[in-house]
């Protein structure tokens, strides 16, 4: 490369080079406002801009509204030579399409395995139905000395000194305001991906497709993750990520039960454990994460290879 273009590169960079600023909107949207604001990002140098959801927002998200100042915006950067880069989510984090997928019903929603631990005070305990697993159990604080796994049947069960009865359940996550009054979504569900797919993807191929790969290079997703489980107990319970299926996947991963070694994800000691502690820890990440990046991967990988020109740029 010759030293002028060089120099020409740097005084006038391609869109790609230039900043690229994330676009609150957190207002009534209005067509005309967006394309005058879009011509003032140009007049700044500024490369394009992500279309991002704020709070604040008074267009209905997704709704006919929007994605018609998605189009406007979009051939708005196309006629200009700006990147437009659309975002998949009504704030963060991405996943939910703004308490749509999950407001399909429970399977969708965030779930955990919860743990409570009863203690003698309680007298008569009961064996909940309720539970996937139970144990009775003797700790000292968080070492676990002895356990034995017994069924979840309703039962009375009689505590003696320093013995508890440990509960696991499947519980489904709380609402919460920040997902628009519905729950978080059960991201490691690939159903609930393949909905948020369904519900924020395909509109936007559906409205702007014809320009991926053009003036929409890609789409920004934010920090979809499993920790969003809003416990229905606030800190009475430990828990953990959990989804239906979990179980039998784990035990197709690593040939035993799961729920046979549960309390050694809450507990210290190895008293029944056939491995140590660590290796069910790290037995339990590793088919959590294959489990999540499954379920995204899965989905969002067979829908960007449908559509290449927009594959290729993200």
């Amino acid at each position: 490369m010759k030293i002028d273009d060089m120099r020409e590169g740097f005084a006038t960079p391609s869109p790609s080079l230039r900043s690229v600023p994330f676009w609150s909107w957190n207002d009534k949207l209005e067509i005309d406002e967006l394309v005058r604001q879009i011509g003032e990002m140009k007049a700044q140098g500024m490369g394009g801009f992500f279309m991002h959801s704020r709070e604040g927002l008074e267009t209905a998200y997704m709704g006919e509204e929007w994605l018609a100042c998605i189009e406007a915006c979009v051939r708005e950067a196309n006629r200009l030579g700006l990147q437009a880069w659309l975002y998949d989510e009504d704030r963060f984090p991405s996943g939910g399409a703004g308490g749509t997928v999950a407001a399909k019903g429970d399977a969708y929603r965030a779930k955990a395995v919860t743990l409570e631990a009863i203690g003698k005070a309680d007298a008569g305990v009961v064996a909940d139905k309720s539970a996937i697993a139970v144990f009775l159990a003797k700790a000292d604080g968080t070492e676990l000395l002895r356990c034995e796994r017994i069924a979840a049947d309703g039962r009375t069960v009689a505590l003696g000194e320093g013995e508890l009865l440990l509960l696991f359940r499947r519980e489904i996550s709380e609402p919460d305001e920040w997902f628009n009054g519905e729950a978080p979504a059960d991201n490691l569900n690939p159903a609930s991906v393949a909905a948020f797919i369904e519900s924020t993807y395909e509109p936007y191929r559906r409205t702007v497709g014809d320009e991926f790969g053009q003036a929409v290079p890609g789409i920004f997703t934010d920090e979809p993750n499993i920790a969003d489980f809003r416990s229905p107990h606030g800190t009475d319970r430990a828990w953990l990520p959990w989804t239906d299926g979990f179980a039998a996947f784990f035990r197709e991963r690593r040939g035993y039960d799961l729920l046979d070694e549960i309390p050694l994800l809450f507990f210290q000691g190895g008293a029944r454990a056939e491995n140590p502690p660590r290796l069910l820890a790290n037995d339990h990440g590793a088919v959590r994460g294959r489990l999540f990046a499954a379920a995204g991967r899965m989905v969002r990988g067979e829908w960007h290879r449908l559509d290449r020109p927009l594959s290729r740029r993200t």
